[in-house]
């Protein structure tokens, strides 16, 4: 028992480490400000998000006003068990916050909006109403994923980042610019997921025609190799890969964009995770590529080549033939 509480505590301290303390600078600046111009603030959630509501209204209506000239007007949305049944019963479950926040709320107040999730509507509907009277908002949720709705456009930027790996919103070509995250699938994804892998064998198997396709058209080409199948396992081929010879002289951004301009998409190898912006801060490649040679060496010359369900046998020789063309314009003698 006593290591669990330990890794707990280690767990919980390094999460409160990385908790944002400017946004959290912000939120209090936001309370002071709406305490100043005598406005109101409004919270919200469910289960033990309305918990937590409830208690914050405690914390703000007396811990944080008790014996002070300025105080906070608080209301929490939570607390009418009489009016949440009400709207709940009579008009519907998705109406019990917003409906009552109708009868307070003016241009200048704040709502605090807490879902763990991130996804529910009744908590979503009073953000969207509160943002289009004037109030300011603040979500607090888990990495859950879910649903953010905000009106501010460098938020809304912030968070397109941080929800894929710390990629720039429309990158193809897998640069992580920070450490951030994936959020885990929701219902919907994982209920296609369990769809796919009740037909595991059909793919897996047309998986392998496909890279059968590549592999009989690239035969006897010199300078590319193509994944690797070991003697005691079964490749899926999830991506085909062909990795290029340094005699082509081809790196990958060399050969997607030559692909691109014949209307071909493709994607990277990918990178060795210490060349990324997002690990720059550990040394990068100056100091990983001496102890790591192979996967910079690699990662240079690699391209996950057409690879959906939907490719037909002449769709793979058009791909074939465009990046035999590519390699002999760079000069490349190829076995044809």
């Amino acid at each position: 028992m006593k290591s669990f509480v330990t890794h707990y505590l280690d767990d919980l301290g390094n999460l409160l480490k990385q908790l944002d303390s400017a946004a959290i600078a912000q939120a209090i600046e936001w309370l002071r400000e709406t305490r100043d111009r005598d406005g109101t603030v409004y919270i919200c959630g469910n289960g033990g998000s309305a918990s937590i509501a409830s208690q914050m209204v405690v914390d703000i209506v007396k811990g944080g006003s008790f014996g002070k000239k300025k105080r906070i007007k608080m209301i929490g949305l939570t607390d009418s068990i009489a009016t949440i049944t009400a709207y709940g019963n009579d008009v519907s479950y998705d109406s019990v916050f917003v409906e009552p926040l109708k009868n307070f709320a003016r241009a200048g107040d704040l709502l605090i909006a807490i879902s763990g999730s991130g996804n529910s509507p009744n908590v979503l509907r009073a953000v969207e109403y509160a943002n289009s009277v004037g109030c300011r908002t603040i979500g607090l949720t888990t990495g859950e994923g879910g649903m953010l709705v905000t009106s501010r456009d460098d938020i809304f930027a912030r968070v397109l980042r941080l929800r894929d790996h710390g990629r720039e919103p429309g990158d193809r070509l897998f640069i992580n610019h920070e450490v951030a995250f994936k959020y885990k699938m929701s219902a919907l994804q994982a209920a296609f997921g369990l769809a796919q892998l009740e037909r595991i064998d059909e793919l897996v198997a047309r998986k392998r025609e496909l890279f059968a396709w590549y592999a009989q058209h690239f035969a006897g080409m010199n300078g590319i190799t193509l994944n690797r199948e070991a003697a005691t396992t079964k490749n899926t081929y999830w991506m085909v890969t062909a990795l290029f010879s340094p005699q082509l002289g081809l790196q990958k951004e060399d050969m997607i964009s030559q692909l691109r301009q014949r209307n071909i998409d493709s994607r990277p190898f990918f990178h060795p995770l210490s060349s990324l912006p997002a690990y720059r801060e550990f040394g990068g490649p100056q100091r990983w590529q001496p102890r790591d040679p192979a996967s910079y060496d690699i990662g240079a010359r690699g391209v996950n080549l057409p690879s959906g369900f939907n490719m037909t046998e002449a769709l793979v020789e058009r791909v074939v033939g465009a990046v035999k063309e590519i390699a002999c314009t760079g000069g490349s003698t190829i076995a044809r």
